[in-house]
C-alpha cells in the first residue's frame, strides 16, 4: 500500500553532488527497487539496514522499503565494522543496502 504520492514531489536534490530526481522518476525508481527487493525475498516486517545517504538514492531505498512494509534502519556509512557487527547482532537485519545502486 503506497502512503505517499511520490509523483507529487517536485524533486529531491543533493546539495553536495547536485544529483536530483523528479517525483515521477522517483516513483518509477521505487517500483523498480521494490521489485528487486521482493525478488530477493524481502517482505513486510523485515528489518533492512540502509548504510548510505546524502543522495536521492537514499530516499529511493527508504521509500521502497516503507512501501513493502519493512523496518528501515538508517546508519551512517562511516559506521565502523565493530559497531556494525554489534548493531547486526542486536537487530538481526535481513540485509544491508550499502550504496543505493540496485
Amino acid at each position: 500500500m503506497q502512503l505517499i504520492n511520490y509523483k507529487k514531489i517536485g524533486y529531491i536534490q543533493s546539495l553536495k553532488s547536485g544529483k536530483k530526481i523528479s517525483g515521477n522518476n522517483l516513483s518509477k525508481e521505487i517500483v523498480r527497487r521494490k521489485n528487486i527487493l521482493s525478488s530477493l525475498g524481502v517482505k513486510s516486517s523485515d528489518k533492512i539496514i540502509i548504510m548510505h545517504g546524502g543522495e536521492p538514492d537514499f530516499f529511493s531505498d527508504l521509500f521502497s522499503l516503507w512501501d513493502i512494509g519493512c523496518c528501515a534502519i538508517c546508519l551512517n556509512p562511516g559506521t565502523t565494522v565493530n559497531e556494525l557487527d554489534n548493531i547486526c547482532d542486536f537487530v538481526k537485519p535481513k540485509m544491508i543496502l550499502h550504496n543505493g545502486n540496485m
